[in-house]
């Protein structure tokens, strides 16, 4: 159970921080950046089920801080993708310690 909860916040991690560095920079992006990011989150409920309640808030501040943006706006509009990347990034900071308590991250 621990290496299957372990796997999924490492997927979690692993797309999270893709998003946030492509947000971050002036790389071109796919928007499978974003479907991506939405289509774990999506699955989240059905990944948890030790219903780990810090992996469910993760997946609740994801959608309610990612999930509105469009991939179009975002590579229109710079100040709407630095936002996007601080929110990526304050949101892997809160997963640290999680991470660190399922033998991952730094």
């Amino acid at each position: 159970i621990g290496g299957a909860m372990r796997d999924v916040w490492a997927r979690l991690s692993t797309t999270l921080t893709h998003f946030a560095d492509k947000m971050g920079s002036d790389a071109i992006f796919r928007d499978s950046t974003l479907t991506n990011l939405e289509d774990i989150v999506g699955m989240l409920p059905a990944f948890n089920f030790t219903g780990d309640l810090q992996l469910a808030t993760i997946g609740d501040d994801i959608k309610r801080s990612l999930m509105g943006y469009r991939p179009a706006d975002l590579r229109k509009d710079k100040e709407q993708r630095n936002e996007a990347a601080a929110e990526a990034k304050r949101i892997m900071e809160s997963m640290s310690g999680f991470m660190r308590a399922f033998g991952g991250g730094e």
